[in-house]
């Protein structure tokens, strides 16, 4: 290191837990969303550090920001990702305020701690002191905010519709992982089941045909079906969940409307659209089986997996940093969940790394918290991890 201040010296300086406190306490619960507070404290502390950045407003109160950082030199691009919103509290009572960010005994506790504005903060701070050491590597780093994740990917999918982020080497996104290495994914399914009967006294239900029976049969044989597809060495096998069912409107008529919603996770190795066809070949067998029937099947969502070579560039990378950081368990594992990266490999070629601070196990519960030194770790750890990955030798594309 020259004479400027090494990372921990500089982060101290920068008042972290403060300014990951004014993250938590802007309520970014999605539904609705309304993120657009929070993105503007992000803009305000990029412009304070001199760093080009541009803001793309969507619906009111929704936004995505695109900051970047050039180093002059031909070199990668990487790209570091995270999003804004969060879950709703739920309905269980909280020990702390979910909006209060209040720590204790070394945790702060609040809604998003985890999941991931601690992950979003620990990118910031690292992305702005990537630009106060530009000299030192090549090509350049992005920082890509999205809103909308925790709903499916809306704030990626304009974002690279609308081709605000340009294609990139690699992403990192700061999923909370407790700094391990996931470098796949399972992609995701969200389909309604629409089925259709026939009203009828209840006192007469031969008269009928009940549109929740018909629903019950329809998920029994999808429950039998058997979808072929090869083992993953970090993904299990693909799952079918129903989420809600809803029929009926009086006790003492038969139904002749019902739907349920299903979640199913695919691993790699699986084309959703086979899945679909299997979906509506059990939706016409189902209804041929049944007299005055039909069932419609609507796709909400359809995201694929997503899986990166352990081999990748930025995967030997993180592992190095990890390593000299005193990790010694450095294994790349897989994920059950969705990220705004199944979104950007349906556009772009580029590896992407899911790692960043905090427990996973904490994502989406009651008294969510993040460990404070958790949360700073994560800073000197993007940071390296950029830093390096920004210095080795261009093979391929370069930027400038």
């Amino acid at each position: 290191m020259d004479e400027k201040e090494d990372i921990v010296e500089w982060l101290e300086k920068q008042n972290p837990v403060s300014l990951l406190q004014d993250a938590i306490r802007c309520n970014t619960v999605n539904p609705p969303g309304d993120e657009l507070a929070l993105v503007l404290k992000i803009q305000k502390i990029l412009n304070d550090f001199g760093i080009p950045n541009e803001l793309y407003p969507a619906s009111p109160g929704r936004a995505n920001l695109i900051a970047r950082i050039n180093s002059g030199k031909h070199g990668k691009r990487l790209v570091f990702s995270g999003h804004l919103d969060t879950v709703a509290i739920g309905e269980s009572e909280w020990d702390y305020p979910p909006f209060a960010a209040e720590c204790v005994e070394g945790r702060m506790y609040g809604r998003g701690t985890s999941d991931m504005k601690g992950g979003l903060y620990s990118m910031l701070l690292a992305f702005s002191y990537l630009h106060e050491r530009r000299e030192e590597w090549q090509g350049e780093c992005l920082l890509a905010v999205t809103f909308g994740e925790e709903t499916g990917g809306e704030g990626a999918k304009r974002m690279m519709c609308e081709q605000q982020l340009p294609t990139y080497d690699s992403m990192i996104i700061a999923e909370p992982t407790a700094h391990k290495l996931v470098i796949a994914h399972k992609g995701v399914l969200w389909v309604k089941i629409k089925c259709y009967g026939k009203n009828a006294h209840a006192s007469m239900p031969q008269q009928g045909m009940n549109a929740i029976c018909v629903a019950h049969d329809y998920f029994g044989c999808l429950q039998q079906s058997q979808l072929q597809e090869t083992c993953h060495p970090l993904l299990s096998q693909t799952t079918f969940t129903v989420t809600k069912i809803q029929g009926g409107e009086k006790i003492n008529v038969v139904p002749d409307y019902c739907e349920m919603t299903v979640d199913i996770r695919t691993n790699p190795s699986v084309n959703h659209s086979t899945i679909l066809l299997l979906l509506q070949e059990t939706a016409t067998r189902i209804a041929g089986s049944h007299p005055c029937s039909r069932i419609e099947v609507e796709t909400l969502l359809d995201l694929p997996a997503v899986m990166t070579s352990v081999e990748s560039s930025i995967v030997r990378t993180a592992q190095n940093v990890l390593l000299e950081n005193g990790f010694s368990d450095i294994t790349p594992i897989g994920a059950n969940y969705f990220t705004d990266g199944s979104v950007f490999s349906q556009y772009q070629s580029g590896d992407i790394l899911i790692m960043g601070p905090g427990i996973p196990e904490q994502a989406h519960q009651t008294n969510e918290y993040i460990e404070i030194a958790d949360y700073k770790k994560g800073v000197k750890f993007f940071y390296e991890i950029a830093a390096a990955y920004l210095s080795e030798t261009v093979n391929e594309r370069s930027y400038v």
